[in-house]
């Protein structure tokens, strides 16, 4: 499995989202509460990426760094958003990058 990117929440406590891809996984939202054990995958990326930057002139691939976690002190949740393959309904024809925010309540919050 590879972890594209990630966030932390606070120093003392390092929630992490990311993007997870590996070869049978296609990029998807996932977090994980250092410390504990395992990756929750939140959605299931519905294909491969594909994009207009893969081809000329570009020619250079690029994704997987852009995620975020931040704490809502009235909610107790966390918010998380990072990338993933949204479902193919949504595809545009150049590129099947989407966004996936949401909120755990199941994660710690230090």
């Amino acid at each position: 499995m590879t972890i594209t990117s990630g966030a932390t929440l606070n120093p003392n406590d390092s929630d992490v989202v990311c993007t997870i891809t590996s070869t049978d996984i296609n990029p998807s939202p996932a977090y994980n509460v250092l410390g504990k054990s395992g990756i929750t995958i939140v959605a299931n990326g519905s294909g491969p990426h594909w994009s207009f930057s893969d081809a000329p002139p570009f020619n250079e691939p690029r994704w997987g760094d852009y995620s975020w976690a931040v704490h809502d002190p009235e909610t107790g949740q966390i918010w998380l958003g990072t990338e993933y393959i949204r479902p193919v309904s949504e595809w545009d024809g150049y590129d099947n990058w989407g966004t996936c925010l949401f909120a755990a309540s199941n994660v710690s919050a230090g």
